[in-house]
Parts: structure tokens; C-alpha cells; sequence
């Protein structure tokens, strides 16, 4: 077996503030390093950007109870697979990019309480498979998460969460979802390309806005917004698998844009009246814009409409 090697500060030349308190600065013997553990520097809060970027067989990572920040850059392209963050209450910032690029199939910031953001593509391109994440968030920033491999996704304890950025779980596995009430706004792609089958977002009583093709290529069947909403982004819902959509206690919704529900296999659609459904004469053979059509053509009119014989009515 062989030897894993821990990185020597003094031996490698990497600067250190006199107080030691910021780590920072790039050595290139630290390329052979596996484990690097910093549990001993009792007063090392930060650690700078770019600090080990590209430590490429960096596996295991211990750093020290006061740490406060990993700022931007500061692992990316490492290949690390353990770090545990549970006793790092200190820690209230990680910087864009800070672990991209690595191979965390576990990531639990749950007791990370004083962490308000999470940056973007701060966790981009891991292996991530169960994710836990602190009550304390108020916005996941864009490709935060993308390429991973979540497959179960609860939020529901981020109880302070307003904001889902662009494409952040975008190409996960994601089947399962649950979302906090307090969530106002789900970014562009932010869950396209997953396996979410069933999605109840009634809960999100102050949800206004979905994005454009936030849940693209998934494989939803059972779809519930909430009263809230006021507008569906384009192609928001394209390629699922909803046979049944019922969009009649949406009483605030004003917009649906264009080819939000296109490419799924509709048959009934129950809907308020009064509603801006934008058509697209370049997909009018799909379903959803052969509804459009007759929505818009017959006035916009509340009701239950039937996909009969391949042409939609009001039932």
C-alpha cells in the first residue's frame, strides 16, 4: 500500500500570515499530497483563493473548528472524497468554485449554521449522492450543484430559503423533492434533466415565479403549483410524462409562457380563465400549443378542456 503523504507547511514554502490566520499561496510539490490536515493551526480562519487548486490526488481534507472562510477557488479541481463539515459551526462563507471538480459523494453542511449562501458552482462537477444543507440559507447560487448525483433532495428544513439560482441541481438524479415555503424564486434550469416523478409544490405558498426550463426532461406525472404563482417560464415543463394537468387553483397565474408544457402526453387540462398563454406556431403540432391555440381562439375561457380525437375541447 502506499504511503499517503501529508502536506509539510514549512517543508513546502507556503506562506502563512504571521498571526496564522489566512493560508494562501500556490507550491506545486503539493501535487503528490493525499491527505492535508490542518486540525493542529488552531487559529487558521481562512483559507485563500486558488489555495490548493488542482492538487490533483488530494483526497482527505481536515481543517481546523475556528475556520471561517474558503474563498473562491480555494479546491477546484482536487480530487478529494472526504471533508466533514459537521464541526465547522465558525464557517459562514465558501467561495464560488471553492470544491468543484472533486469527488464528495456525501456533503452534509447541516450544522453550518452561520452559512447565508451557498456560491456558485461552489460544489459543480462532484459525485454527490446525499446532501444536507443548513436552515440557515437564504440563496444556492447558480451550478452550485450541477453534475452530481443526488437522487433524494429535501429542503424543507431551509426554512429561510427565497432563492434557487440558475442551473443548480441541472443533470442529477434527483427523483424525489421537497421544497421549503418560504422559497420565492426558482431559477432558469434549476432541475432540468433529473427523474422527478411526482412534484407538489402546493406547499410553496410564496412561490411566484418558475423559471424557464427548470423541470425540462424529468419524468413528472403528477404535477401540483401553488395558489401563489404568477408565472411559468418557457419550455418550464417540457419533456415529462403529464397526462393531466390542473392549473385551476392557480388564482393569481398570469403568464405561461411559451412551450412550457410541450412535449408531454396531455389529455386534460383544467384551467382558470383570462390567462396570457403565449402560442408558438413553430411546435403547433405539439399538444400543448394545439391547446394554446383553442384556448386562445375560444377567448380564453375557464374549463375543463379534453383531448378528443386528437383535438382539444371544453368538456
Amino acid at each position: 500500500m502506499q504511503k499517503s503523504k501529508y502536506l509539510n507547511l514549512a517543508s513546502l514554502f507556503t506562506q502563512i500570515d504571521n498571526d496564522i490566520m489566512k493560508l494562501k499561496g500556490k507550491n506545486y510539490a503539493r501535487d503528490d499530497m493525499t491527505i492535508l490536515d490542518l486540525n493542529n493551526f488552531n487559529d487558521l480562519i481562512c483559507i485563500d483563493k486558488n489555495g490548493f487548486e488542482g492538487c490533483k490526488n488530494l483526497k482527505t481534507v481536515f481543517l481546523p473548528l475556528k475556520i471561517e472562510r474558503i474563498l473562491d477557488y480555494a479546491f477546484n479541481k482536487c480530487g478529494i472524497t472526504d471533508l466533514i463539515f459537521n464541526n465547522l459551526t465558525n464557517l459562514f462563507k465558501i467561495g464560488e468554485s471553492a470544491f468543484a471538480n472533486n469527488k464528495f459523494k456525501r456533503l452534509d453542511l447541516s450544522n453550518c449554521t452561520k452559512l447565508k449562501t451557498i456560491e456558485d458552482n461552489v460544489f459543480f462537477n462532484n459525485e454527490i449522492i446525499i446532501l444536507k444543507l443548513p436552515l440557515s440559507i437564504l440563496k444556492i447560487g447558480d451550478s452550485a450543484f450541477k453534475n452530481n448525483n443526488i437522487e433524494e433532495l429535501d429542503l424543507s428544513n431551509c426554512i429561510n430559503l427565497k432563492l434557487i439560482g440558475d442551473r443548480v441541481f441541472l443533470n442529477n438524479e434527483i427523483k424525489k423533492l421537497k421544497l421549503p415555503l418560504s422559497i420565492l424564486k426558482i431559477g432558469d434550469s434549476a432541475f432540468k434533466d433529473n427523474k422527478i416523478e411526482e412534484l407538489d409544490l402546493s406547499n410553496c405558498i410564496n412561490l411566484k415565479l418558475i423559471g424557464d426550463s427548470v423541470f425540462l426532461n424529468n419524468e413528472i406525472k403528477k404535477l401540483k403549483l401553488p395558489v401563489s404563482i404568477l408565472k411559468i417560464g418557457d419550455f418550464a415543463f417540457e419533456e415529462n410524462k403529464i397526462e393531466e394537468l390542473d392549473l385551476s387553483n392557480c388564482t393569481n397565474l398570469k403568464l405561461i409562457d411559451e412551450n412550457a408544457f410541450i412535449k408531454n402526453p396531455l389529455q386534460k387540462i383544467k384551467i382558470l380563465g383570462g390567462i396570457n398563454v403565449i402560442y408558438d406556431s413553430y411546435f403547433s403540432n405539439d399538444l400543448w400549443n394545439k391547446f394554446v391555440d383553442f384556448y386562445n381562439i375560444n377567448g380564453k375561457k375557464a374549463g375543463d378542456y379534453k383531448l378528443i380525437n386528437n383535438q382539444w375541447q371544453i368538456v
